[in-house]
């Protein structure tokens, strides 16, 4: 069995051939069989090496032929991505921001976060770091339309890749895009809430982020809608109420004006787990059981998703594959990739808790 020899160390043994001349400029490297015959180990091993030898702006690929050695006059040199979040304070894009960063470690890459509260503000953050000598590559989540920030990302100089949830979006824009499917994920969670028996489903959102026109909300709903329309539940098994604000008051909040209006409902889809958590405590406030009178169902897959009474029900967002598929992509840009602009959907995950589970009428048991 071949002895795995330290990533670092290997780099570091080829950085050093580099300077010294060993490898000159505008030579080739050996290929992935020979130097990993030569330092004994795999040949993933080597490519994770060589990945980060590209970012380092070292050596450089030419396809069909093999990796060049570059000096430093002659490319761009990348070790950081910008990920620019909207909110670092949610427990999604933490938990995003950390898996990408072991992911882009991987390739040498440094990922530094920043946050931002509007597009205005993104559109200075972005004039501010493409005055930089060396920008680095961005990766940029945003929750409002693409099409109303085309101008701000017009002027990227430098590789981008959008992560959003709108599917409308101009396919004219240059970034590589990875598209969030919230609609899916709504259809799956609303569907699941049918396959119960629940026949009045009650959506609590917001068209607005911080007085900008949400689409990932819009789309939440919009995929509950259409669920309970294929089912041929008619449109009063579907209403839905707007926030007046956000997280956990918000869910409290609404939940107990739906109560006092008198509207009837027997689930409640949420449109992210923060509001479902104030919404269940609400309901039992009520004296209402969870999900003997209501079922519940949230969005994101957040801790507090798991740890509520009971667990709900909700739709993940697949993390690792996203941060996977996003290092795969920029990476690419930083190493030279210039074909066209790529969009790809991500599906989302229904998890399935005790908040929707199906009750055995007559039995007094939980199916």
């Amino acid at each position: 069995m071949k002895r795995e020899t330290g990533i670092d160390s290997i780099f570091e043994s080829l950085l050093a051939d580099i300077k010294n001349g060993k490898l000159e400029e505008k030579s080739y490297l050996p290929g992935e069989r020979e130097l990993a015959e030569s330092f004994d180990v795999s040949r993933p091993t080597i490519r994770k090496v060589l990945a980060r030898l590209r970012s380092s702006g070292m050596i450089a690929a030419v396809p069909g032929t093999g990796n060049i050695v570059c000096g430093r006059s002659t490319v761009h040199v990348c070790r950081k991505v910008m990920m620019l979040l909207p909110d670092l304070s949610n427990p999604y894009y933490g938990a995003l921001a950390r898996e990408l960063s072991s992911h882009f470690k991987e390739h040498g890459i440094v990922l530094l976060c920043s946050d931002y509260r509007t597009p205005a503000t993104l559109s200075d953050s972005i004039e501010a770091l493409e005055s930089d000598a060396n920008p680095g590559a961005y990766l940029i989540c945003f929750p409002w339309h693409i099409d109303d920030a085309a101008p701000i990302f017009s002027r990227l100089k430098s590789p981008g890749l959008l992560i959003h949830s709108c599917r409308e979006v101009s396919k004219d824009c240059h970034l590589d895009q990875l598209i969030i499917d919230s609609f899916g994920g709504a259809y799956q969670a609303a569907s699941h809430l049918i396959s119960i028996g629940r026949k009045n489903i009650l959506g609590i959102s917001s068209t607005s982020f911080r007085s900008q026109t949400h689409p990932d909300f819009d789309e939440r709903l919009r995929g509950c809608r259409q669920a309970v329309a294929d089912a041929g539940l008619g449109e009063a098994a579907f209403s839905s109420l707007k926030l007046r604000m956000d997280g956990y008051d918000g869910g409290y909040e609404l939940v107990q004006r739906a109560l006092s209006a008198g509207m009837k409902f027997d689930a409640l889809f949420c449109a992210n787990d923060y509001v479902a958590s104030g919404a269940v405590c609400a309901l039992h406030d009520a004296g209402l059981s969870i999900p003997e009178d209501v079922a519940v169902t949230g969005f994101d897959d957040i801790p507090i998703a798991r740890i509520l009474n009971p667990p709900i029900t909700t739709v993940r967002q697949p993390v690792d594959r996203i941060a996977g598929l996003a290092c795969e992509m920029l990476c690419g840009r930083i190493d030279g990739d210039t074909g066209h602009a790529r969009r790809l959907i991500i599906k989302c995950e229904l998890t399935v808790r005790e908040s929707t589970l199906k009750l055995n009428i007559g039995k007094g048991s939980i199916a």
